[in-house]
């Protein structure tokens, strides 16, 4: 939802680009059309980068809990299913 943001950045950006640049008469004037356009594209995609990363920082964190929880239950389970390995007599025990 967040990310129609940095369409209708894009959007805006595109048309004041095309308006400024074609409107430029020297090359000085070109390059802060240019800049411009860039910078109405930039900014509200940083913006949408980091809401969208502080909303996943907790997720993420989250998924890794359960990825632990799996591989630990996971262990145990195949243990299980393997039974508990069975010790050596001792040599001291052995007839030959």
């Amino acid at each position: 939802m967040i990310w129609i943001i940095e369409i209708l950045a894009c959007i805006v950006a595109l048309l004041s680009f095309a308006s400024d640049y074609t409107a430029a008469t020297s090359a000085p004037q070109q390059c802060v059309a240019i800049s411009m356009g860039l910078l109405i594209v930039i900014l509200p995609y940083c913006f949408c980068r980091a809401v969208s990363g502080i909303g996943q920082s907790s997720l993420i964190s989250e998924i890794r809990k359960l990825n632990e929880q799996v591989a630990t239950h996971t262990k145990l389970l195949a243990s299980i299913a393997n039974g508990a390995p069975e010790k050596p007599m001792p040599e001291s025990t052995h007839t030959a």
